[in-house]
């Protein structure tokens, strides 16, 4: 979803997003990533963006999945297009996804270890997720261990 601050060409605007503006959201627990300020939020009742004029905010709203899920390539705007299949458990998070060189996931607990392709992974706790850094010019099969 993209936000644009076109009406108002002099100032700066200030609104909320919030999920009755958005048929289907009601009922599940959402959260918003932020492609360009690169964080991870929860979608309790709002979002509330600042935009200067023609500014663009883009946002990529997921339902939380129960202990974790992969957020797929920040490099793409639909960064979860890259997630061909995940599961997690209370103890691990696994999931394929296409090449990358970097790869965003969130989880409830801090991870202990993570393996793209059976080899350990450098990773980094990030503003409310986790980036991977990954070498693999293939398809990703990656282990999060809780």
């Amino acid at each position: 979803m993209a936000v644009f601050n076109i009406a108002s060409p002099e100032h700066t605007v200030t609104d909320s997003l919030k999920m009755e503006h958005i048929p289907g959201l009601a009922g599940d627990t959402w959260m918003v990533y932020r492609y360009f300020a690169k964080t991870l939020e929860q979608l309790n009742d709002r979002v509330t963006m600042t935009l200067e004029p023609n500014e663009v905010e883009h946002l990529l709203l997921v339902r939380k999945q129960p202990w974790g899920q992969f957020l797929g390539n920040p490099e793409k705007y639909i960064c979860t297009a890259a997630v061909l299949e995940q599961r997690a458990t209370a103890d691990y998070l696994v999931g394929r996804l296409a090449p990358a060189s970097r790869v965003l996931f969130r989880a409830d607990s801090a991870p202990v270890s993570v393996r793209v392709n059976g080899r350990l992974a450098d990773y980094e706790h990030k503003n409310g997720y986790y980036e991977i850094t990954c070498q693999e010019k293939e398809e990703l099969n990656i282990e999060v261990r809780f």
